[in-house]
């Protein structure tokens, strides 16, 4: 099959990264598959959350809160994984069905936004690392500079497709894992020594105090866990569509029954982890940030190297991730044992399928400068008002994505019609789907009036409001196929079809 250098099918406009998964092409399995939500929640960025949710609740509330928040929200996503599972299809395809081909404009601009954001704060990590490397052996102090120069490496390094230090940043994920275990044990000894209850304490400018935090305090833990991985739970179909299942089930849960270890334990163990972390550092170093706690716990030079030389990796892994992304790029993600998915987010193409005008190197280019110029550092001390604003945009579409799929196609997705480039019942109103668009502003309202419970809010007004408006209004003006008398030849996986690239015409069908 010939492809051009960009990953483009030659003749067509469609990405290789954006056709369907065969059922011989999808392979992770369970054990992978779980690595992958492990790989996932073992983000540093999540200490910040644990250091805002230390200010509420005492240790105990805050691991409870973490796991159980981010367990509920892993529930939704057996349900979305289904999409690619079932279809093989990933995210950036399928939201054409809810906002129509021209509608996807709006995930792409919130992609194109929330990228360099998190590669900016990404970075300050990193940055922060550096510097304190620095200073061990130097005595300088210029933590900006660090930052900068950050920047400009990894912008240039994944310009350039170099993939030396990214193999080597595959490790930095369960490095962190074994280095976090020791931080806590580390932790809670200096605790004991200083004479800080963390377990039964509430932190404070002025020293922890003997408190619980009220069940107000503890849904804005499970709120700041939701929001963090509000964008995750729209793209998880995007990973799941590599996952290994049965043709011809028809059972939800068992064909996704290799995917929901990952949702349900891994994740929520991981970012609980994690959250917990950023918590105990706070209460004992009075500072979230685990390059603090990091130097907290050793005065050996050597083994402080080591330490702050793994989580520069992990940033390193994590911000190229996030660049990537959003410059509309392929990432891989190195998996172990069998699992060798490769997530794509290809939110650089205007509809989802063509590709973009601008060359990859400046794409990276411009992600990364608005990484830098956001100052991230200052976004960090007001994380739990980040966390509302993003968890209200991506809880709007998630809300409209579970509606669509579950409550009104149910499972049935009429594939080919999302690879035309022109027509198609995707096309709507001039390429809009009205009642998506609509649905997507009234869940953003509902946002904003209960921001407290901002991503509750938005997912269900949102798939209230959509539900309502395909009833009434779209689906008798913009007829459905797969809801139609012929509905059955839209089934997937669970009606034993695939959904195949044919190169003579260009085009998605069906496997029989």
């Amino acid at each position: 099959m010939n492809m051009d250098s960009n990953g483009m099918k030659k003749g067509t406009k469609i990405s290789r990264d954006l056709l369907p998964v065969t059922l011989a092409e999808k392979n992770a399995g369970t054990l992978g598959y779980f690595n992958v939500w492990i790989g996932i929640g073992i983000i540093i960025a999540t200490f910040a959350v644990g250091g805002e949710a230390a200010y509420y609740c005492n240790l105990k509330q805050i691991a409870v809160a973490a796991v159980i928040g981010t367990f509920f929200l892993g529930c939704f996503f057996c349900i979305s994984s289904d999409i690619g599972v079932e279809h093989g299809i990933s995210f950036p395809i399928y939201v054409a069905a809810i906002l129509g081909k021209r509608g996807t404009i709006l995930p792409n601009v919130l992609r194109s936004i929330y990228g360099p954001i998190w590669f900016g704060v990404q970075s300050y990590f990193g940055a922060m690392t550096i510097n304190q490397i620095v200073v061990i052996f130097t005595g300088y102090d210029n933590w900006k500079l660090w930052f900068i120069i950050f920047v400009i490496v990894q912008v240039v390094n994944t310009a350039c497709g170099f993939g030396a230090m990214e193999k080597v940043a595959n490790i930095a994920a369960p490095t962190i894992i074994l280095i976090g275990i020791y931080l806590v044990f580390r932790l809670l000894h200096m605790a004991e020594l200083n004479g800080i209850d963390a377990w039964n304490s509430v932190y404070a400018d002025t020293g922890s105090k003997i408190a619980c935090g009220n069940a107000n305090a503890l849904l804005y833990i499970m709120m700041l866990g939701l929001n963090y991985w509000a964008d995750n739970a729209c793209e998880v179909e995007t990973w799941s569509r590599y996952v290994k299942t049965d043709k011809g089930e028809k059972s939800l849960f068992k064909r996704n029954k290799r995917a929901i270890p990952g949702y349900l334990i891994a994740l929520p163990l991981a970012s609980g982890f994690m959250i917990f972390l950023g918590a105990l550092s706070t209460f004992v170093t009075g500072n979230y940030n685990p390059i603090e706690a990091v130097s907290a716990i050793t005065e050996n030079p050597i083994v402080l190297t080591f330490l702050l030389v793994m989580i520069v990796m992990a940033q390193y892994h994590n911000t190229s991730r996030q660049k990537a992304e959003s410059s509309g790029w392929k990432t891989p993600l190195t998996m172990v044992n069998e699992c060798s998915v490769q997530p794509d987010a290809q939110w650089s193409v205007h509809y989802c399928t063509f590709k973009s005008k601008m060359p990859y190197w400046m794409r990276v280019c411009v992600c990364g400068f608005i990484g830098a110029v956001i100052q991230p550092w200052i976004l960090i001390d007001h994380i739990g008002v980040f966390l509302t604003v993003t968890g209200s945009l991506w809880s709007t579409m998630y809300g409209m994505t579970i509606v669509d799929f579950f409550f009104i196609r149910k499972h049935k997705i009429n594939v080919p019609d999302l690879y035309k480039e022109n027509g198609g019942q995707y096309a709507y109103a001039k390429g809009f789907n009205p009642a998506g668009m609509i649905s997507f502003v009234i869940g953003l309202a509902a946002c904003i009036l209960l921001p407290s419970i901002a991503f509750f809010a938005g997912s269900v007004v949102s798939g209230i409001s959509y539900y309502a408006l395909m009833h009434v209004w779209i689906l008798k003006k913009y007829p459905q196929k797969e809801l139609g008398i012929e509905q059955d030849r839209y089934s997937g996986i669970s009606g034993g079809r695939e959904w195949i690239y044919d190169d003579e015409t260009n085009s998605v069908k069906s496997s029989i």
